[in-house]
């Protein structure tokens, strides 16, 4: 089960809640964590976080979202994504993941 808020302003969410509103609020707790602080916190945010299988865009409208989030809400993008000749030239991790992603 992944940790519960008791403070700030996702106060009684979980992890899994957050990440699906605000991954970058996530990231930014986790920056600012320690697993001797509070070990149930840094362990529910690095198991979110660290996903092999989960790549965050880190720019445009979509910044900190991760591809899933996207391709739930925004397959257009995907697509934009999958032929932008820039994100094929300059950002293959990102690029190879759009293109595997099922749209149907």
């Amino acid at each position: 089960m992944s940790y519960v808020f008791t403070f700030g302003k996702y106060k009684n969410l979980s992890v899994d809640d957050i990440f699906e509103k605000d991954p970058n609020y996530l990231n930014w707790m986790y920056s600012r964590t320690s697993a001797e602080e509070n070990p149930h916190l840094f362990n529910s945010l690095e198991a979110k976080l660290r996903d092999k299988n989960t790549i965050y865009i880190n720019f445009g409208r979509y910044k900190g979202k991760s591809i899933h989030h996207v391709m739930k809400r925004d397959k257009s993008y995907i697509i934009w994504l999958r032929g932008n000749e820039y994100v094929r030239n300059n950002m293959r991790e990102l690029y190879n993941m759009a293109c595997t992603l099922d749209l149907d």
